[in-house]
């Protein structure tokens, strides 16, 4: 959806992109004894943030970006994700946060991808703020349909 509305040259998933999924996924699962009809979504929810926590676990290491968490403490830094986010304005203000873009940048070299494209290092930027909102070193919010990690 991103790419198609930002008119993106090409197709790189993020974390934000998995939002969408949920409504794959419901009624996939379903949950007979649950009182409440957005068990489904919390259990989901739940399921991905546990995916993308192992995932993270394999491929960083948390401990490693506490100078960068530090950044967010007491509302400092706050930034945004999602669809309507283009991948240049994302790494753009992530350079305001010191070592995030470096953290991204390795991510993607160590992946064969180059740091230099946009697209990858927004990707990596999500997954990274996304892996520690997971180990609950940031807070993730949503407001008016925007997403932003802080502290």
């Amino acid at each position: 959806r991103r790419a198609v509305t930002l008119g993106a040259s090409r197709v790189v998933p993020r974390i934000s992109d998995l939002v969408n999924t949920t409504a794959a996924y419901r009624g996939k699962i379903e949950l007979m004894l649950a009182d409440d009809e957005r068990a489904e979504d919390k259990l989901i929810n739940a399921l991905v943030g546990e995916a993308v926590k192992n995932v993270f676990a394999n491929h960083t290491d948390a401990d490693d970006l506490d100078s960068l968490v530090d950044q967010f403490a007491g509302g400092a830094a706050s930034l945004e994700v999602g669809d309507d986010v283009p991948a240049e304005r994302l790494v753009e203000e992530a350079r305001r946060i010191d070592g995030l873009v470096d953290a991204a940048a390795k991510l993607c070299a160590r992946h064969d991808r180059s740091p230099e494209d946009s697209e990858c290092a927004a990707s990596s930027i999500e997954f990274i703020l996304e892996g520690l909102y997971v180990n609950n070193r940031l807070t993730k919010y949503a407001y008016h349909g925007r997403t932003f990690y802080k502290r």
